[in-house]
């Protein structure tokens, strides 16, 4: 079975012919009913399936040429269109001659069933000869026709409107991602697999010192590093051979960027482009030095203290210690982290120590210092002087903790006051009187003093 098609529209045909040879019918495809009656000529045909309006020859117009020739009458011929203005235009068609009004869109098992009984019926029914008045037949034509026209015009009008709308959201999404663009800081351009620049940001634009119309064409590696090829270890080249994001840390005018080339890919994986994005990362880089050398001072400042230095989390685990500490403590500096307050304190001292822990860290006040106990490593206790502060140690909450053995001072403190005590005992005892002289001044009168 061969089948006809003429459509004007190039996937309206594709779509049919696919469909149709799906079924085992053998297709020619034409564009419009001139090109369809030049293969009426040279080649036999057993169905004709049209559309209405097309150039040079419309639907109406081929199937009436087709009733008119005696050759050509008896072929089967179905009206398939989308140009439907009311059941006028399906009258028309079968009064001219069609066999049948099909709209579209249509169901493929729909059509192909109408196709079926057209060309089963073809061959028992008589093909009526057009009626002998013409200038009526071509009066309705005309009018059918016409009121076609007006609609393919207002379709046109609308399409015409929807497409300005279209370009209008185009255009002004174009201008706010354009606005947005130019709105980030980093310095961002689009380039070619070969690092031809395609677009480019303000910030780029500013950072190269020209307008970004004049650079566009021009290879990054010459605007960036005023270099002839890609520099060293590029991430364009990089990303090129893995597909994936590649960065690069460099230094260029004095400043130091984080480089970071994104590929862009089309539905088939294959690059056709890069997102290239230069981040300035000077200030962060030497605050980051300057971070270090805090650190680094502040670490030799409390290494090289006199005194113990612990740095206690919420839950009283030791976060940190000097070596001093260890000294007091008699642990090692991995041990005092091991064993965490509750380790180290007094069994007697705990509640207390956890509730000015829980307390300092809470924002309240705690008085400072205070003396407290201790077990050293080798089981001794120790008497301690504490110094606390509420800190942040990697922006969690902490309690910094000065720790001072007061065992010496408190021995001889002892031993001053038994000293005390051992003259005032001896003074009160003597039959002389005492009077206590300093820098000619008399402060102290002993009782027995001779009258």
């Amino acid at each position: 079975m061969k089948v006809l098609i003429v459509d004007d529209k190039e996937e309206s045909r594709y779509l049919l012919e696919v469909l149709l040879k799906g079924r085992g019918y053998e297709v020619t495809a034409t564009s419009n009913g001139a090109e369809a009656l030049e293969e009426l000529k040279y080649a036999r045909f057993d169905l004709i399936i049209s559309d209405i309006l097309m150039p040079v020859m419309d639907g109406f117009e081929l199937c009436r040429k087709v009733r008119r020739d005696e050759t050509l009458r008896n072929i089967p011929f179905i009206v398939y269109t989308a140009t439907y203005t009311g059941p006028e235009d399906e009258a028309f068609a079968l009064k001219i001659g069609a066999d049948r009004f099909v709209q579209k869109p249509c169901e493929p098992e729909v059509l192909l069933s109408e196709i079926e009984e057209v060309i089963k019926s073809a061959g028992r029914q008589e093909i009526p000869y057009l009626p002998a008045e013409e200038r009526e037949a071509y009066k309705v034509y005309s009018e059918r026709l016409v009121r076609k026209l007006e609609q393919r015009a207002m379709e046109l009008e609308k399409e015409v409107h929807l497409r300005k709308e279209a370009e209008r959201i185009a255009q002004a999404s174009a201008e706010r991602w354009q606005v947005t663009f130019d709105s980030m800081i980093d310095l961002v351009c689009l380039l070619e697999n070969d690092g031809t620049l395609i677009q480019c940001n303000r910030s780029f634009s500013d950072f190269i010192g020209r307008d970004s119309k004049f650079m566009v064409g021009e290879k990054c590696f010459h605007l960036v590093h005023h270099s002839e090829d890609f520099i060293e270890d590029c991430p364009l080249i990089r990303s090129l051979k893995s597909g994936i994001q590649e960065t690069l840390e460099m230094s260029v005018d004095q400043k130091t960027f984080l480089v970071l080339v994104n590929p862009v890919k089309d539905s088939d994986e294959k690059i056709t482009g890069f997102v290239h994005i230069m981040r300035d990362i000077t200030e962060q880089k030497r605050a980051v030095k300057a971070l270090r050398e805090s650190e680094e001072n502040f670490r030799t400042v409390i290494e090289k203290a006199n005194d113990g230095i612990i740095i206690a989390a919420s839950d009283g685990a030791h976060l940190y210690a000097n070596q001093r500490a260890s000294e007091i403590t008699g642990y090692s500096v991995e041990e005092l982290l091991k064993i965490g307050m509750k380790g180290l304190a007094h069994p007697d001292e705990i509640p207390k120590l956890t509730d000015r822990l829980k307390k300092r860290l809470s924002g309240e006040e705690v008085p400072s210092p205070y003396e407290t106990r201790i077990i050293r490593k080798d089981g001794k206790t120790v008497e301690i002087e504490v110094t606390g502060a509420r800190i942040f140690w990697y922006a969690q909450a902490a309690d910094v903790v000065i720790l001072r053995d007061i065992s010496e001072r408190k021995k001889t403190l002892e031993a001053l006051k038994a000293s005390e005590e051992k003259y005032r005992v001896l003074a009160e005892r003597s039959l002389q009187g005492i009077l206590i002289v300093q820098d000619f001044v008399s402060f102290m009168l002993m009782k027995n003093v001779q009258k």
